[in-house]
């Protein structure tokens, strides 16, 4: 964060600019590329607000998840 401050060439904003001078297609490869990345994130590592939960129900409501159910974090 400090290098972003000290740069702000460094932002995600700013590299969406430079991106964007690009033609249109590579933008969007480029953020789907990205999209794809959070995705395979969020589907290999445990939900959050889960975290004490067995490895068997994480996998239960990410099937939830991808069924495109909504879910609710609640406290034990």
């Amino acid at each position: 964060m400090l290098e972003r401050i000290d740069n702000p060439l460094l932002t995600p904003s700013a590299r969406l600019v430079t991106w964007s001078n690009n033609d249109a297609q590579q933008l969007f490869d480029k953020l789907l590329l990205m999209a794809k990345g959070y995705q395979n994130d969020f589907l290999d590592h445990p939900l959050y607000g889960y975290e004490d939960r067995s490895l068997k129900e994480q996998k239960r409501k990410i099937q939830q998840l991808k069924m495109g159910k909504q879910l609710v974090l609640k406290n034990n």
